[in-house]
């Protein structure tokens, strides 16, 4: 009967995203969604960045930058009053895979940027070439080969170069930027810390690395098992000309997932990726699939598949025969962050199924800056943080953001 009831409203909300209410406070109350007390409207389901920022009395700012090969960017500044005021404390957020800068600025009043906001800070947002609203080119056609030809190295060494050098030069706050990355966001930040070094040591003052990932060696999560496979995965998709996950609007890969009953099943799914969450408000789970995901490359995806594979060497991606013509020598040479200076400040959570413990203390061992720390989040090691509770939990102002407001202090006093 529940089956039967939760096609019926599925098909309902075909008809039209916005009709009626579209959140509830727990799973069950989703099946009757239409006539139940404990559901209501949200207005963010479906919605743009900029609609999503204007709902709850932020300002915006877009902000477009054309990458060293092409890629035309926009960045999103967010601010709570309507004039820009410069020479506050800037700070630089990444999102990671298969998301864009509105995981950011998700969950309403309790989101990252929005609390960093309240903080007076000058909040920007990265959206990574490929996503929704960075998916130009100077020459390339969406979708064609040419331009999907990338990972997150292209991200660590173009696209940061470019977003970080317009932010410096728009709040005169060359050198003091700190950027605070999740997930993807920081292996792409370790490639700019290394292979722009200079860039990096002229244009920000510190990294700030959320659920990180650089010395791949394990995954907790059953993905584990499709590692072996990814490879030719890959190459079977690029032969048949798919170069790209989720080349479409979210909403329209994961509306299923925002009516009963299929919403558990994708709830349960997104906990096999992450890990398991006591810190999921159902409330949230809706706006959170409408949003997702973003449009993830078969390159990313195979680069992430061959630092596992060799047992966890952060290493450039591996080109096979041609690693010789593009390297010059035929062992993809790896990403030296032993040559970072920078202050690198990382968080990790006990549950986190993508970015484990011992491979985030590998990357604290290997790192030889004299300004480093590793910190469980929360530090009340009874409640596990998922790869996602850094953005999703609904007591993240409790758990995370007065230990990211003390390391951001601390990166800027240095």
């Amino acid at each position: 009967m529940l089956l039967v009831l939760g096609a019926f409203f599925y098909v309902f909300s075909l008809v039209d995203g916005r009709l009626g209410d579209n959140v509830c406070s727990n799973l069950l109350d989703y099946a009757t969604i239409l006539v139940n007390n404990n559901c209501w409207y949200n207005p963010d389901i479906y919605a743009s960045p900029e609609s999503i920022i204007a709902n709850h009395g932020y300002y915006l700012q877009t902000h477009t930058v054309t990458t060293e090969d092409g890629y035309i960017l926009n960045m999103f500044r967010i601010s709570k009053k309507p004039t820009f005021v410069a020479h506050r404390k800037v700070v630089f957020l990444h999102h990671g895979m298969a998301a864009d800068s509105v995981q950011w600025i998700t969950f309403g009043r309790r989101s990252i940027a929005f609390l960093l906001a309240d903080l007076d800070y000058d909040v920007w947002m990265a959206n990574a070439r490929g996503t929704a609203n960075s998916d130009r080119h100077v020459n390339k056609k969406l979708g064609s080969k040419n331009y999907w030809n990338f990972g997150f190295h292209e991200m660590g060494v173009y696209d940061l170069p470019a977003s970080l050098e317009h932010v410096a030069n728009i709040t005169g706050q060359l050198g003091e930027i700190v950027y605070i990355g999740h997930s993807m966001g920081t292996t792409a930040s370790y490639i700019y810390a290394t292979e722009k070094a200079a860039h990096a040591n002229k244009h920000i003052k510190g990294i700030i690395s959320v659920a990180p990932i650089a010395f791949l060696s394990e995954l907790k999560s059953p993905l584990f098992l499709m590692v072996p496979i990814i490879k030719p995965i890959n190459t079977f998709l690029n032969t048949i000309g798919i170069y790209v996950v989720n080349n479409q609007k979210p909403a329209e890969n994961l509306k299923p997932c925002l009516s009963f009953p299929l919403i558990g099943i994708c709830l349960g799914f997104w906990y096999l990726i992450g890990g398991q969450s006591t810190e999921q408000s159902y409330e949230d789970v809706p706006i959170y699939f409408s949003n997702l995901p973003a449009p993830v490359t078969t390159k990313g995806l195979a680069h992430y598949s061959q630092i596992l594979l060799k047992g966890g060497r952060f290493q450039k991606y591996d080109y096979g025969l041609d690693n010789f013509r593009i390297y010059g020598s035929f062992i993809p040479p790896v990403y030296d962050v032993t040559k970072i200076t920078l202050p690198v400040h990382m968080f990790y959570g006990l549950a986190d199924t993508l970015a484990v413990d011992t491979d985030v203390l590998t990357l604290f061992n290997n790192l030889r800056t004299r300004k480093k720390s590793m910190q469980v989040i929360p530090t009340n090691t009874s409640i596990k943080f998922s790869h996602f509770d850094f953005i999703t939990s609904k007591h993240i102002a409790k758990h995370f953001i007065p230990y990211l407001q003390i390391k951001i202090q601390e990166i800027l006093n240095t």
